[in-house]
Parts: C-alpha cells; structure tokens; sequence
C-alpha cells in the first residue's frame, strides 16, 4: 500500500465517523493505520494518508517506566483541537510530501477531545514534539497540508547564516500572525 501524496486528493476535509453504524469500517481502517506505523516504523499516520476520507489516525507514543520503553499505538476517532497555548517554530516532514521539509507554526500545549478505538469520547492534554505531530494530523483531517501554511525549506536553509535565517523566520512569523488577524475577522464578521 502507498501513501497518498497527490495534494488534490489530501487537500479534502474528512468525515466523522459514527460508531453505531460504521464500527466494521472504523475498526478496518484503523488496524490498517497500526499496520503501517509499525511496518514503516512510523510516529504517525492519518487515514487520508492511505486513502480514507475520515477523522481517524494512530500515534505511536513512548513511555518509560522502571528503566524499560514501551511503545503504545493510540487512536485518535473525531479528533478536535479544543484548547492550546504557546507558540513554537517546529520542522517537520511528512509521508504525504516526500523528501521535503517545512518550518510550521505550532501550539506546545493542545487540549484534544478524540474517541477512542472503542469509541469512549475522552479529553486530554498534550506537550511539545506529541503536540506537534498531534496537530499535524488533525491539520491532514482537515485537508490543511504543510504546503498551505508551512515555510518550505532546502539545504541553502542551514548553510545560511544566522541572521539571515532569523529575517527569514521572522517574515514567516509577520505572516503567520497577519493570516491570523484575518481568520479571526472572517470569524467575527460571519457570526
């Protein structure tokens, strides 16, 4: 199985799932998710990225506990994002846009209302590296890809200096927050 990279088909917003009447079909496509972190060794997948038009993916999280690291797949079904604070620049790839890399704007710290794989709605609270990959599966729920709000970058990236990376970092940030004021006006003005 590939992973859907054409931007089209992953620029979509997925459906919610209903437990009542879709548990066969939810609990397929995430066995298939789980299969794939672990076949390709994987954080996280959203079930766009295989083709399904549907609010569901799986994260690998690591715990340590008595000196031992467990690995454990969690699902995500009807993910929203329902709080967040802090501002951090993250850089990040994506199955879905092979051999590319972008610098994103993220929350640190999310507040995330999900079903779980047996359908019980829980809320929890998420920090850091989990948040952002947590964040960018919810963004390819929603259809939004790295190359609808990421800054694209390369080699030439890194070889510059560190002043003209910060002017670099710095307009990105102007833009993030001017496409931020707007969102919200649009907000405001269709209430």
């Amino acid at each position: 199985m590939e992973y859907i990279t054409n931007i089209d088909e992953l620029s979509d917003s997925s459906l919610e799932v209903d437990f009542d009447t879709d548990k066969k079909r939810i609990s397929e496509i995430i066995e298939k998710l789980k299969y794939r972190i672990s076949k390709d060794n994987l954080i996280a997948i959203s079930a766009p990225q295989i083709g399904e038009k549907v609010r569901i993916f799986c994260i690998r999280l690591t715990t340590k506990q008595s000196g031992k690291t467990f690995d454990k797949v969690h699902t995500f079904v009807n993910p929203g994002i329902v709080g967040m604070k802090g501002f951090v620049l993250d850089r990040e790839k994506d199955i879905s846009l092979p051999d590319r890399e972008f610098i994103i704007a993220r929350n640190n710290d999310i507040n995330v209302m999900f079903q779980t794989e047996k359908g019980e709605s829980v809320e929890h609270k998420f920090s850091g590296k989990i948040a952002a990959f947590i964040q960018l599966m919810v963004d390819h729920l929603d259809g939004i890809l790295l190359t609808d709000m990421g800054l694209e970058i390369d080699h030439l990236f890194d070889e510059a200096t560190e002043e003209e990376r910060n002017e670099l970092l710095k307009a990105y940030t102007e833009w993030i927050e001017s496409y931020q004021k707007k969102l919200t006006s649009d907000i405001v003005e269709d209430r």
